[in-house]
């Protein structure tokens, strides 16, 4: 899915999403109301603009973004009480792009995380879904 553009990605997603009941079933972030939100992403977007969205979606989303030649899923829960010196929570930029928090899930598994800025800005996230 190289070069592609957000209107593209979003048309891909949702038909991804109508046809394969499997990857649907593994997005498995939901919101207070029930609701599985999907946020769609690019890879070079900022994290800060991404957890806005998710936040949008009342704290929580499952993130799709375009992964090598098919789509990744990240279960992505906002709020969650972290504080920004536990050693076991990834304290990362703001300016960090989905690529860059792609791979530190991709190597570190499920983790909480924290950015600058307080309760809103940090959470879980976990890599829960691919598909070709």
């Amino acid at each position: 899915m190289d070069d592609v553009d957000r209107s593209a990605l979003t048309q891909a997603v949702f038909k991804k999403l109508a046809a394969d009941k499997e990857f649907r079933q593994r997005l498995t972030a939901r919101n207070d109301e029930g609701a599985h939100p999907i946020v769609v992403a690019l890879r070079d977007d900022a994290m800060a603009d991404v957890l806005n969205q998710v936040m949008i979606h009342g704290g929580a989303a499952n993130v799709i973004v375009p992964y090598l030649n098919g789509l990744v899923g990240v279960s992505m829960i906002n709020g969650a009480l972290v504080s920004d010196d536990d050693p076991e929570v990834d304290a990362l930029d703001p300016a960090c792009t989905v690529g860059v928090f792609l791979e530190r899930l991709r190597m570190d598994g499920p983790s909480t995380y924290t950015f600058p800025g307080g309760v809103r800005d940090s959470g879980r996230a976990e890599l829960v879904a691919v598909a070709g």
